[in-house]
């Protein structure tokens, strides 16, 4: 089977086949048409998992029988079959969200104050920023590395109030941005590595000089290239700390003070930063 991606297969297991479909269908792109015994032989698969794969493929419409002795199977257009796997995706999606909104108001009630924040993890931190992005009425307000520059790029709406500073030694990330936004929606600034390491410690200044040493190794353990912080609205945080850490997650926050004092470590973009 090495004429087939094994990343492919794992696409289509992502999208609900099991891994036996996901063989079986690629196989028949593959081939145009076949029969059982070229795809037994192709795949390494057994007669049973053949067969039962043709079945459940056949029900789902996504390969058609056009021979019955031999057995024969045709593939239908990939592009039809992946609209066909969205939409069945999209589907649940909407009735799981409908019941789960559903639930949520009959959740038991108790006295316990709303979270301060949830975690979000390395898989579900890409799609949370990319919602409240695009989901943005009114203003953006970001800091971030070279690291998270694609998000931007990619979901950044151009028609709300949007403050960047760039944590860079260099301006050419924030040329780029500029050409982006070139309506002028856009007001950015870079900020160096020392610098941001002083907005994100302010609590160092309190501290007596014979601590400052010790301080300082605490902070130079953080890595700031992975620091990112998202706030859109003055209603919804996202902070990605700098930890450095193999597995990094996203804290989401609405608790107004805890935003608000985001917020004021942030630095503010003057006009002269902006294009």
């Amino acid at each position: 089977m090495g004429r087939i991606p094994q990343q492919l297969i794992s696409a289509f297991m992502e999208l609900g086949l099991l891994e036996s479909e996901a063989k079986i269908y690629s196989a028949l792109v593959l081939f145009h048409d076949a029969e059982v015994k070229e795809l037994q032989e192709f795949l390494d698969l057994s007669k049973p998992s053949i067969y039962d794969g043709l079945r459940t493929l056949e029900d789902r419409g996504f390969i058609v029988l056009t021979n019955d002795k031999p057995t024969t199977y045709q593939a239908i257009p990939p592009e039809i079959v992946l609209d066909m796997l969205m939409n069945i995706h999209l589907r649940a999606k909407d009735e799981a969200l409908i019941l789960l909104n559903k639930l949520e108001k009959e959740k038991f009630a108790d006295d316990s104050p709303p979270n301060l924040w949830y975690i979000f993890g390395p898989k579900s931190f890409e799609s949370k920023i990319k919602d409240m992005l695009e989901n943005a009425k009114e203003s953006v307000v970001c800091l971030t590395t070279e690291k998270y520059l694609g998000y931007i790029e990619r979901w950044a709406k151009s028609d709300v109030k949007f403050e960047l500073t760039i944590v860079s030694e260099s301006t050419a990330s924030l040329d780029r941005m500029k050409k982006i936004f070139k309506d002028g929606g856009l007001r950015a600034s870079t900020i160096g590595k020392n610098d941001t390491i002083k907005l994100l410690a302010p609590f160092k200044a309190g501290y007596q000089t014979e601590k400052i040493p010790a301080i300082n190794d605490a902070l130079n353990m953080f890595d700031f290239d992975n620091v990112l912080i998202i706030v859109v609205d003055d209603k919804e945080l996202l902070y990605i700390p700098p930890i450095p850490d193999e597995h990094l997650n996203a804290m989401v926050s609405k608790n107004k003070a805890f935003i608000k004092m985001m917020e004021l470590l942030m630095p503010v973009v003057t006009p002269k930063d902006s294009p």
